[in-house]
């Protein structure tokens, strides 16, 4: 019995003893809260974007089901849109085209940027609308003086309107079935 309760006793202080051999330097905190931001930019960056380097700077965008995390950072004005130039993704359309550039163009930085955006659900014209949301977000974050700016074009405010709930005993949110007297 006397051996059974040493055994138990002596395993603690091993496995104390090995983590503390393993346990590497900890570093401040300032520096793990750096080190989680730069990976989480390095996901978000296309290939351009990672061998250039530099301060980033982090925005959201959504609107109806689309989310787009944009991270821009200085450059010569390069825009990607899940990894492809952003006229690829969108097709040339030229509305699409000027909506994203046009918290750029209101601060006059177009060629100041390069721009890396991550987009996913919604349609087409919905997720422009939130890579412009996440562009000026990041313009903000970049200088809060743009913000003067951009606040009085709306290009910061969320466009709040979503696709209405189906409702039961309807075919859609409001549409009904049709109806017979007799």
């Amino acid at each position: 019995m006397s051996e059974k309760k040493q055994i138990k006793k002596k395993t603690p202080v091993i496995e104390k003893k090995k983590a503390i051999n393993v346990k590497k330097e900890e570093k401040p905190e300032e520096q793990k809260g750096s080190e989680l931001k730069s990976s989480y930019v390095k996901e978000l960056q296309s290939p351009v974007e990672a061998k250039i380097g530099g301060e980033t700077f982090i925005g959201t965008g959504r609107r109806k089901t689309a989310i787009a995390s944009v991270s821009i950072l200085k450059g010569s004005g390069k825009i990607y849109v899940n990894s492809l130039p952003y006229e690829k993704y969108f097709c040339n359309r030229a509305v699409l085209l000027s909506n994203i550039l046009s918290p750029l163009k209101e601060t006059n930085l177009v060629e100041s940027f390069d721009i890396s955006a991550k987009v996913s659900g919604g349609g087409v014209s919905a997720q422009a609308d939130a890579v412009r949301l996440g562009i000026a977000r990041a313009l903000v974050e970049f200088s809060f003086d743009l913000r003067k700016i951009l606040r009085p074009l709306d290009l910061l405010k969320r466009d709040p309107r979503m696709k209405e709930r189906k409702k039961y005993g309807l075919k859609k949110a409001r549409k009904a079935f049709q109806y017979t007297k007799r």
